[in-house]
């Protein structure tokens, strides 16, 4: 018997051999280091021998070779925690049988062995499962090179992605501070404005004289009459005006050419002088970009900043505030606008086909155009 099971016993010996020397040198020492060691005492023979030796002792032989077995299982249990944490790679392969070797001595020297069979049978079933233990050391320790590939291309990945973010914030916070101060400057400026505008009416008031405001330069046109019966002239003008549907609005510098085209076509629009809450609450609540011949709602400053940061112009402040001075770039603010589509005015209109003088709807309105459009809005 033992002559026949001894090429088997080798073999199983040959292989855990070789595969406990790949273990200790090819294998990642770190595979393992996230999960800690349990806690066992600090001998292996002690922790898988004496409860071996014991059993033996009043066991038969075949009990001997299961406990054997179950000491060896106890072994490789053990050591597929403690090789990778806490034994050195030169030592690992050495430390390793030498405690299998004591193990083996003490079970097959304390049992009470009937013939070589069992004591063969014994060794048949250490070897074999110490080679599987240390075939789950190596399967559990070693990872492929793809998947090493794989992690190290999406740690990359993940820092410069990281390392974006951080640059992109960085920029947003600076950005962020730049809007806040011109918001400071345009509140001041405004109210400048609004305080000389004061002081000029007291002081004509004072002297016995009227005050005359300066003329415009901005207004507002809302188209309040369809497509029914528009002749080719006036509808050339709606939408060089940029006003082709009912209750669309859009801003106007005004020069000679716009107010001919204006009177042109009052019967089909009303319009009038904005002021500076009119013109905020229209971009705010009604605004939208053309963004590639597209309506974009205006979500964000960068929506602005992507098209007209050239100009200077980074925020919805900075493009209200052009609006409202007509400043030098104006005509591209105002593209970049699309037209504002209102609503139906709230409690109705009053006749529209007359002019606003004369108690209807259509026509130069001048600064009662922001009720008006607060009525649209």
């Amino acid at each position: 018997a033992h002559r026949t099971l001894w090429p088997s016993i080798c073999s199983n010996l040959r292989d855990a051999v070789r595969l406990a020397h790949r273990r200790s040198i090819s294998a990642p020492r770190a595979a393992l280091a996230t999960h800690p060691p349990p806690p066992w005492p600090a001998s292996l023979v002690q922790a898988a021998g004496e409860p071996c030796v014991a059993f033996c002792r009043s066991t038969s032989v075949l009990c001997s070779a299961a406990a054997a077995a179950t000491a060896a299982y106890l072994l490789g249990q053990r050591f597929r925690w403690r090789i990778p944490a806490a034994l050195p790679t030169g030592t690992a392969r050495t430390s390793l049988w030498k405690s299998g070797g004591d193990l083996l001595a003490t079970a097959a020297g304390t049992a009470p062995v009937a013939s070589l069979s069992s004591l063969v049978v014994v060794l048949l079933f250490l070897a074999r499962l110490l080679t599987l233990s240390f075939r789950l050391i190596y399967r559990a320790t070693t990872v492929p090179e793809s998947i090493l590939k794989k992690r190290k291309t999406l740690e990359s990945i993940k820092a410069d992605r990281e390392a974006k973010r951080l640059v992109l914030k960085q920029k947003r916070a600076e950005k962020r501070k730049v809007v806040f101060k011109r918001a400071e400057q345009y509140v001041k400026e405004y109210r400048q404005l609004e305080r000389a505008e004061i002081r000029s009416r007291r002081v004509a008031k004072e002297g016995g004289n009227f005050y005359l405001e300066p003329e415009a330069k901005v207004a507002v046109v809302i188209r309040i009459r369809g497509i029914n019966g528009v002749d080719p002239k006036t509808k050339k003008i709606l939408r060089l005006l940029r006003l082709r549907q009912i209750h669309n609005a859009t801003f106007v510098r005004l020069n000679r050419a716009t107010i001919k085209m204006l009177r042109l076509v009052e019967p089909y629009v009303t319009y009038g002088y904005p002021n500076l809450k009119t013109v905020r609450e229209l971009v705010y609540k009604r605004g939208f970009a053309k963004v590639n011949k597209q309506r974009v709602p205006i979500t964000d400053n960068s929506v602005i900043e992507e098209k007209l940061g050239k100009h200077g112009i980074i925020c919805v402040e900075d493009l209200i505030h052009e609006i409202y001075t007509c400043g030098p770039h104006f005509k591209q603010a105002n593209k970049f606008l699309w037209a504002f589509k209102l609503s139906s005015p709230k409690g109705g209109y009053k006749k529209k086909t007359i002019h606003f003088v004369e108690g209807g709807d259509a026509g130069n309105r001048e600064k009662y155009i922001n009720k008006f459009v607060q009525r649209m809005i």
